[in-house]
């Protein structure tokens, strides 16, 4: 996601960086000012300092990460609402390079005429709004099973009526994380409204045929082998700090509350996640295959990050694998042979995960699907 710069007076970084913190939170990632050690500036040189300060902030407005600048302004020695010279500065330069333009309270008098025609947006002291502000383009739909607009080089992905906003700026946070841990996926701008439902506004990219039936022979066997580069490297990635639910904990969850199992095998299966699950924090997509993946003629791209977590990799790679043997089962084990090669992980670790992970999908809809996946866990729990 695009960064949001705080900008105001010194006097109020303190409430910046509560803004901070809960900006963090609606899955954006703030910029709080430098504060800076100005005790031990000797006198000559402080000029040369500000100067430096202030490039240095005014590069980050610019900076094409950036989305939108918050101006926080308090009331200060008598005078409502407040906005200095240079925080008026950063909004000008917030303005010349495009920039949603927000104001926590009220607009500041002696500045009205110029912040009203840049478009800035007064939140009266709420940055709930932030973000969130109802589409106004058009967009074309391009997705209809995942209800995916476009319109120019933006995206939109709709979320159903139940889900807050909580929920879905949760959801864009963690798109936001991946793609600053520099894996190819697509830039988040924040949270939508679209026709009474919030959406993630994001890049849009074009999607060029890259895992679907027409996809044959030695292009197939290609396309795995970018697939398990692609899930090797997202893999990789510590994801300790993402704040992401564990993937044992959902998979935990998911198989005690299922209808479909005897307690007798839930408990078997249980029993096995626990060995499993030594407490690695990688980072696991938990959806991981080819309709999951857009080519754009150049470049290869990951989608669909809702169900990240941070778990075993052997596990995520294991829930690709299932899939593939699932819809594919002539593909199963080239893209298995595939991902151990590039992650150096045994094809033993990863199938030891297969009960597992049979269980934890067994909720799914279709009855085919599902009778199969009980025949692999019947298979298992009675050997």
């Amino acid at each position: 996601m695009k960064n949001i710069v705080l900008c105001g007076s010194m006097t109020f970084i303190e409430k910046m960086k509560d803004f901070s913190t809960i900006l963090s939170g609606m899955g954006f990632y703030p910029i709080v000012p430098e504060e800076g050690n100005w005790s031990e500036i000797n006198d000559k040189d402080i000029d040369k300092y500000k100067r430096k300060v202030s490039r240095d902030h005014f590069d980050k407005i610019a900076d094409k990460s950036t989305y939108a600048i918050l101006v926080v302004n308090e009331d200060k020695n008598g005078k409502k609402n407040y906005i200095g010279a240079n925080t008026f500065a950063e909004i000008a330069l917030a303005f010349y390079f495009e920039k949603e333009i927000y104001i926590l309270n009220d607009i500041y008098q002696p500045y009205k005429d110029e912040l009203l025609a840049w478009g800035s947006q007064v939140l009266n002291g709420s940055i709930r709004g932030i973000g969130s502000q109802p589409v106004t383009q058009t967009y074309e739909l391009i997705s209809e099973w995942r209800e995916v607009y476009k319109s120019g080089s933006k995206a939109i992905k709709i979320y159903s009526q139940e889900k807050s906003h909580d929920y879905v700026a949760g959801k864009a946070r963690i798109q936001s994380l991946v793609y600053n841990a520099g894996l190819p996926v697509p830039l988040v701008y924040g949270v939508k409204e679209f026709d009474g439902r919030l959406a993630i506004e994001m890049d849009y990219v074009k999607d060029e045929s890259f895992m679907d039936e027409n996809v044959i022979g030695d292009m197939r066997v290609e396309a795995l082998e970018v697939m398990a580069a692609l899930q090797n490297k997202l893999n990789a990635i510590n994801a300790e700090s993402f704040g992401l639910p564990k993937f044992s904990t959902l998979i935990a969850d998911e198989i005690k509350q299922t209808r479909f199992l005897t307690e007798q095998i839930k408990s078997k299966v249980l029993e096995l996640l626990n060995r499993l699950d030594i407490g690695k924090l990688n980072l696991c997509h938990g959806d991981f295959h080819g309709g999951n993946i857009i080519f754009d003629g150049e470049k290869h791209w990951i989608i669909d990050w809702d169900g990240a977590s941070t778990g075993d990799p052997a596990a995520d790679a294991c829930m690709t694998y299932f899939y593939e043997k699932r819809f594919h089962p002539h593909a199963a084990d080239m893209y298995l042979h595939s991902y151990c090669k590039y992650s150096n992980i045994s094809q033993d670790e990863i199938l030891a995960w297969q009960p597992v992970i049979a269980a934890y999908q067994v909720n799914i809809n279709t009855k085919a699907e599902r009778d199969f996946i009980l025949s692999v866990i019947n298979k298992w729990y009675s050997e």
